[in-house]
């Protein structure tokens, strides 16, 4: 019956999506029926898969399917059911977003595409999800590349658009071209395409270990792990916010879900698969936060930040690898439980951030960090959601944030008592966390501190609106789920708990999280002090005369907005202990005198990762253009390129 809901949900997102094609040109009519479809499979979506991951359901359908390979084999497990309950989520809160969000942009042609595009690619990725067949894994993985490409490019005349645009699909290419080499060895070796022959195969150490490689280069493309997260930082702030947020909050994630089901594929891995998903999640962690303290635009940083994100997420799944191969189950299915936790917390906080990023965005046609300020008293709707989930992706209580990480940092002090083979990683994990996580913090306290708080930089922020409640809801609604998560993390553990036993199934029970429910009676408790103190300083004041005046100005009498710290200002002394490897272009005037007629700091900082990858693109290209040479314009010269092509093959597969 799951199985049924499920499906039932992808038809009407195809279905809202055929709508808004079919709409014409009224834009009202296509955003309508598009934004109709993905709410209403969404609700249905997140509802069956939830059922589905409650009672523990397994089941799968296999259907006729006229393509020479593959099969149209779907189906469910608790795993599968997680990742649909936050895509659902993540889709129904992106949806409701945008529909207020474009009906305030764009033309009717241009609505049209997103709102049908936007269905399609939900779509795709609970197919994605559902597939129990390569190829059908494969053609979902593309439509959803494709779509996504669409989405992106919605502002293409814009030129910083066209080029993130441009960049995102040759990297979703790239990621797709290693999976298609990995399930064309593996169905090589089964005979067929079908997961459940996957699952069966016995593997030799050596082909697994490639096949592993393959999978992590793969699916790391589309989580944005280091060195290949080149292309987020810059298609996220290209794409309209509503896209923006069902990209990070759960889009990219589904690279953490391929590889997780690639490992059962695989056989009992070996440690050194754990050991380098720990190293590539580390780089993420500390690289990714690090660019989201030297960000300038709004939603680069928050790109930058779901870098990080996706590196804390890949550290426990490395331990969870690391966990399996030195035979502990139940340490890593703790390990895999945080940080299946840890996906479903950052979808929630990230969608509210980017929603937030987008409202800003509408108010002051600005992004830029330096252009903003005092956005608080003029924003207050949006303002209070942003703060929310601003706390919750620093990690700090009573946000759902904070309770992933704790789930994460168990699994590391457990792994480092157990003094098993993987106890440096796990002795090494618990240092980083707390290095990445308090720079998370100062990120975030930039981000909210220089777009909200002090007085406006501009004028654009100086005449800012807030945002109305159709606008303003959604990320409320998220909001308000990051809070429960926070207060009452026993409810949503168990969920991703569940889900990780299929991943280690040795480990026969859920792992508990010890302390969990002491931390969200603590976090209640911080709530209602929190608001004892509100309704005490209110009453407080309420007989008294409150007036608004500046800080104190260091004897100025003219004060203004340049007197305020700046992003760049702000970002340089936690910057400046990582100089060695940052990139970073200064650009100062210092003051002269003591009444100095100019003073000014900005600070660039480059990603290195993305540099190495420009510059190995740019060889590749000039590596190509010089075998141009053989496009001659004939058609006859490519008919005999073909002809010679087929011949080599033909002679290849020649039995001997």
């Amino acid at each position: 019956m799951t199985l049924s809901l499920l499906l039932a949900a992808v038809a009407c997102l195809l279905g809202g999506a055929a709508a808004a094609v079919l709409a014409g040109r009224g834009r009202r009519l296509a955003l309508l029926a598009g934004t109709a479809g993905a709410v209403l499979g969404g609700v249905l979506g997140a509802g069956a898969s939830l059922r589905a991951l409650v009672i523990g359901e397994t089941s799968s359908l296999q259907l006729e399917w006229s393509v020479p390979v593959g099969a149209l084999h779907v189906g469910v497990d608790p795993l599968s059911s997680f990742f649909l309950l936050c895509l659902f989520t993540v889709a129904t809160l992106s949806a409701l977003y945008g529909a207020a969000y474009l009906a305030q942009r764009g033309d009717g042609d241009g609505l049209r595409t997103a709102a049908a595009a936007f269905d399609v690619l939900v779509a795709a990725m609970a197919v994605v999800v559902l597939a129990r067949d390569g190829v059908l894994f494969l053609f979902a993985w593309e439509l959803m590349a494709i779509a996504s490409f669409l989405l992106v490019a919605f502002e293409d005349e814009r030129e910083e658009v066209a080029r993130a645009s441009t960049v995102y699909l040759a990297a979703s290419h790239l990621g797709t071209a290693f999976l298609f080499l990995l399930f064309a060895l593996l169905a090589a070796r089964a005979g067929s395409f079908d997961f459940t022959a996957f699952a069966s195969l016995s593997l030799p150490p050596r082909f697994a270990g490639a096949c592993f490689v393959l999978a992590l280069v793969g699916f790391g493309t589309k989580v944005g792990l280091w060195p290949l997260h080149f292309w987020l930082p810059q298609a996220h702030p290209a794409a309209p916010s509503h896209v923006s947020a069902l990209m990070s909050g759960i889009m990219i994630e589904l690279g953490i879900y391929g590889l997780l089901r690639t490992l059962g594929f695989l056989g009992a891995p070996a440690a050194w698969w754990g050991w380098l998903v720990l190293a590539v999640g580390a780089a993420s962690a500390l690289l990714g936060v690090l660019g989201a303290l030297g960000a300038r635009d709004l939603k680069r940083l928050l790109a930058y930040s779901s870098v990080e994100n996706m590196g804390v997420i890949a550290i426990a799944v490395g331990l969870g690898i690391t966990a399996t191969a030195e035979h502990h189950p139940r340490l890593a299915a703790l390990a895999f439980a945080g940080a299946l936790f840890h996906v479903w917390n950052h979808g929630l906080f990230k969608t509210v951030l980017f929603q937030g990023a987008g409202a800003v965005l509408h108010a002051t046609h600005s992004g830029d960090l330096e252009s903003l300020g005092g956005l608080a008293r003029r924003m207050p709707r949006v303002a209070l959601s942003f703060l929310a989930a601003a706390l919750a992706a620093s990690s700090l209580p009573p946000f759902n944030g904070f309770a992933s990480e704790w789930v994460i940092y168990l699994a590391a002090f457990h792994g480092a008592l157990l003094g098993h083979g993987g106890a440096g990683a796990s002795l090494a994990v618990i240092p980083l966390l707390a290095l990445v996580g308090a720079r998370a913090a100062a990120a975030f306290v930039r981000a909210f501190g220089i777009s909200f708080l002090g007085e406006p930089r501009s004028d654009a922020a100086r005449g800012a609106d807030d945002a109305r409640w159709p606008l303003a809801a959604p990320p409320w609604i998220g909001a308000a789920l990051c809070v429960a998560c926070g207060v009452v993390p026993q409810l949503f553990y168990p969920l991703a708990a569940r889900a990780a036993l299929v991943l280690v199934p040795a480990a026969r029970q859920t792992p508990e999280a010890i302390g969990l429910a002491e931390l969200g009676t603590a976090a209640l408790a911080l709530i209602v002090i929190a608001a004892a103190a509100a309704v005490f300083r209110a009453r407080l004041l309420a007989k008294r005369e409150v007036r608004a005046a500046v800080t104190w100005d260091c004897g100025y009498a003219l004060p203004t907005a340049r007197m305020q710290y700046t992003a760049s200002s702000f970002a340089e002394p936690v910057l400046e202990p990582f100089a060695p490897i940052l990139r970073s272009r200064i650009s100062a005037v210092r003051p002269q005198a003591y009444f100095p007629d100019e003073a000014r700091y900005d600070e660039q900082v480059e990603d290195s990762g993305a540099g190495a990858v420009d510059a190995l693109a740019e060889s590749v290209a000039a590596t190509l253009s010089r075998v141009t040479v053989l496009q001659l314009g004939r058609i006859q010269v490519y008919l005999l390129y073909i002809l010679i092509t087929l011949i080599v093959v033909l002679a290849w597969w020649m039995p001997r």
